[in-house]
């Protein structure tokens, strides 16, 4: 059974970086996998049983707006729905925060994804650690269609 938790400011960094450095720096080669608003920020890490399967972070940019600034799910359960459960939870947080708006510095290779959970361009590309990245943002006012439903 999967459980998740948001943990807030640096006690939410501390669980999560092993994580973290795992997936973002030994797998894909990012240099910087931690910033000045780890202990500003919401941390969502889930668990599978006492083993930790995945991390994100909600960063807030003012008082209506937010920032996804990482999602990082194990190799092992990737492709199983866990990245769209941590965008529902950290979309979720943000309205509960009084969040009208979610952005996310997107890689390209997984641009489609955040497009599935209805996040729209918002601006140039860019390279950010030697990879092409987009800004993307959602609306969290905006009712979006049910992916189940066929109207």
């Amino acid at each position: 059974m999967l459980e998740f938790r948001f943990i807030f400011g640096n006690n939410g960094y501390e669980i999560s970086k092993d994580m973290r450095k795992s997936i973002f720096a030994d797998e894909l080669g990012y240099t910087c996998i931690c910033d000045e608003y780890e202990d500003k920020s919401y941390h969502f890490v889930g668990y599978e049983k006492t083993q930790q399967i995945s991390v994100g972070r909600l960063t807030p940019l003012g008082e209506r707006a937010f920032k996804i600034s990482y999602i990082g799910i194990k190799k092992d359960y990737r492709r199983q729905y866990v990245g769209d459960l941590i965008v529902r939870a950290l979309a979720d947080k943000a309205v509960a925060l009084g969040g009208t708006s979610l952005f996310a510095e997107v890689p390209a290779d997984v641009q489609k994804f955040f497009e599935f959970e209805d996040f729209e361009i918002y601006g140039d590309k860019f390279t950010k650690d030697s990879k092409e990245h987009v800004m993307m943002k959602k609306d969290l006012l905006k009712t979006h269609k049910c992916r189940g439903c066929s109207k």
